[in-house]
């Protein structure tokens, strides 16, 4: 129990159309609830459980032809939506591990987008700079802040971007995948533990999200 969905937090990158070089960067923006998640997992001495939130909102504004010309990326979590599947443990993780009555939320802030020189997830020949295809991934990693349980840490997150077409409004999209680890202790959350069991201070978490550009 320790859910920080952090959120997460993720980048930034480009629109499903392509615009021209030097063209006005684009808003995309997440809203919570159905399509999206937050996802950690969690180990005890004897088992693994793992917690979901789709409580996670935030705005990615970006120049799509160059996707790493100060890109600017904030998102906000809300720990008291995740769920493990058992109540008691949601209870105690809410209350006594994330602090959710001191502590609603929990945000990540960009502060830099690094790529490889070949920009896309998949494929030998690519563009140096890398831009955003119809279908096709860009990876990179995604440095910035993390504020969970009042503590703000540095993170880094390995990411990966796709363009598509928003179903509901048929707009540009971008679909986020972010991967990164929580460690308890840089928190200041109180390792969980009940009789013998007791979880683990490494926490993996997934935020695999869509924002939709705006009108």
């Amino acid at each position: 129990m320790q859910a920080w969905h952090v959120m997460t937090g993720l980048f930034c990158v480009a629109g499903l159309t392509l615009r021209p070089s030097g063209a006005e960067p684009v808003t995309y923006r997440i809203t919570a609830g159905a399509g999206q998640s937050v996802r950690f997992e969690a180990r005890t001495n004897t088992e693994k459980y793992a917690g979901q939130t789709d409580q996670i909102s935030g705005e990615v504004r970006v120049d799509p032809q160059r996707i790493a010309a100060n890109p600017i990326a904030f998102f906000t979590v809300r720990p008291a939506g995740f769920s493990t599947g058992n109540g008691t443990r949601d209870s105690n993780m809410r209350r006594k591990h994330l602090g959710v009555d001191a502590f609603p939320t929990a945000s990540f802030v960009l502060t830099a987008l690094d790529l490889p020189t070949n920009g896309e997830a998949t494929g030998n020949k690519v563009s140096a700079v890398p831009t955003l295809s119809d279908g096709k991934p860009v990876a990179g990693s995604l440095r910035g802040m993390l504020t969970l349980h009042g503590v703000t840490k540095p993170v880094t997150a390995f990411a990966t971007v796709t363009r598509e077409r928003d179903r509901g409004t048929g707009r540009d999209s971008l679909h986020i995948v972010a991967r990164f680890v929580v460690r308890l202790k840089d928190y200041a959350i109180p390792t969980p533990r009940f009789l013998f069991l007791v979880t683990k201070q490494e926490h993996p978490v997934t935020i695999d999200v869509r924002a939709v550009a705006t009108p």
